[in-house]
């Protein structure tokens, strides 16, 4: 089929050549090449390299039948030292008006091709991208706020992009999903930017796993990292926890361990100062244990939902505060965590007494450095241009939009999302500069 509306183009144009009237000409002209781009939209395919390249072969191969003649014979006559034209030529004017001929046909020509190539690149963001039916997208359990937030994505993704269906799966930390990512078995996950951070510089715990090939996409809604307690413990401040059982230890999540420690030697302790440091596989598994007093604390983001469990169950989640010069030990030690005070009946945490000096991060969602930049700009794209229609589904979910810091500088951007965010005119100076600056620490 592709050579027969070639050859038809062609031979469409070959037996027009020797019309006389200029602008009759014109007309068909455009005609045709208009004629022409609607038949390569239909058999060329759509990607941004390749349709362009198709397109110069296409044009170059209909254009040549249309003029071949005129410059040939004009090769022929100068060699022979004559002026002979076609005709209709010599009535417009001889060599000048020969070569303003072929002239105008060229502009002509690239007016209706740049306009298809411009209409191709600006829908190459869909068209272009090989978009995936099925999306993984890695939580680290079930009932916590990210993995509920990550659920009220699924009502836009899927609406405003080519992928059908969007598959949140509560499969736990860094350690399990980075490798999923690398060999492609997952697209997207959430978790704490600041720890992250040190994923894609391979220090810390993720050392023997080595610098992480990974990328931020966006950033939403904050945690507040902290001991939770019950009143009757008698746990008051970091150094009450000497003696004391503790969840710490949370599946392939080594930000976890790294945070207890670092909160603990604010306080001049270790693991081996407490009675017992368990692990816990989930939020739920770590509330039972503390309503029914297996455990003294554990060390969690804060989730609303589960606090107000607590807070029915034993009077109130009591948050084992630290003091100013505390918080900054934890700052200092851990990059990309920040020091808030948190008021009472703040909504984000439910907690009935104010937290002076909170360690706080923000949640963030990343991706393979290698996701096609389209996918990640049109992902982007239905949850900030549509956040309205999800921002009901979790309290967290309301502080996913373009209003609260979608740009946290921890880990380098993916660069369809700062394309997104530079349309949005909030990728500034700053941002960039930071981007430029971390990614030369990647070893």
């Amino acid at each position: 089929m592709l050579t027969k509306k070639k050859r038809a183009i062609q031979n469409r144009w070959e037996t027009d050549k020797a019309a006389k009237d200029l602008n009759g000409e014109k007309v068909r002209i455009f005609s045709y090449l208009i004629s022409i781009s609607i038949n390569l939209l239909a058999v060329l395919p759509l990607s941004g390299t390749t349709t362009y390249s198709s397109l110069s072969v296409y044009v170059n191969k209909i254009r040549k039948p249309h003029c071949r003649e005129y410059l040939e014979k004009d090769k022929s006559t100068r060699k022979e030292g004559k002026n002979i034209y076609k005709p209709f030529l010599q009535e417009r004017g001889g060599i000048k008006m020969k070569d303003r001929l072929v002239f105008k046909r060229m502009s002509i020509a690239a007016i209706p091709v740049l306009v298809m190539v411009v209409f191709l690149f600006m829908t190459g963001a869909v068209l272009g991208a090989e978009w995936p039916k099925d999306v993984a997208v890695i939580s680290p359990a079930p009932g916590a706020s990210v993995h509920m937030v990550l659920v009220g994505f699924g009502q836009v993704v899927p609406k405003y992009t080519p992928i059908e269906n969007w598959i949140v799966q509560p499969l736990g930390g860094p350690k399990l999903w980075l490798p999923m990512m690398k060999q492609g078995k997952c697209h997207f996950a959430n978790h704490s930017a600041a720890d992250i951070l040190n994923a894609f510089l391979g220090r810390g715990l993720y050392a023997k796993m080595g610098p992480q090939a990974v990328r931020t996409v966006a950033a939403g809604h904050d945690y507040m990292f902290m001991f939770w307690t019950t009143p009757d413990k008698g746990i008051r401040s970091i150094s009450d926890l000497k003696g004391k059982v503790a969840y710490i230890k949370f599946k392939a999540n080594p930000m976890f361990t790294e945070m207890a420690k670092n909160q603990l030697a604010s306080a001049g302790l270790t693991f081996k100062d407490l009675k017992a440091v368990l692990a816990f596989s989930s939020i739920k598994e770590a509330i039972r244990g503390l309503i029914e007093g297996r455990v003294d604390a554990i060390l969690y983001p804060v989730v609303p939902g589960a606090v107000m469990q607590i807070n029915e169950a034993k009077g109130e989640c009591a948050f084992v505060n630290l003091t100013k010069k505390q918080a900054k030990y934890v700052a200092d030690h851990m990059e990309g965590y920040y020091i808030d005070d948190i008021p009472a009946n703040d909504p984000r945490f439910r907690n009935k007494s104010p937290i002076p000096n909170a360690i706080c991060y923000q949640n963030a969602m990343f991706t393979s450095a290698s996701m096609d930049p389209d996918i990640v700009y049109g992902v982007v794209k239905a949850i900030f241009d549509h956040s309205d229609e999800f921002a009901d589904t979790h309290p967290a979910a309301k502080y996913w939009n373009l209003k609260h810091r979608p740009i946290c500088l921890a880990v380098p951007y993916h660069k369809g999302a700062i394309r997104y965010f530079k349309e949005k005119g909030l990728w500034t100076e700053e941002a960039q500069a930071y981007q430029e600056k971390v990614s030369k620490r990647q070893k």
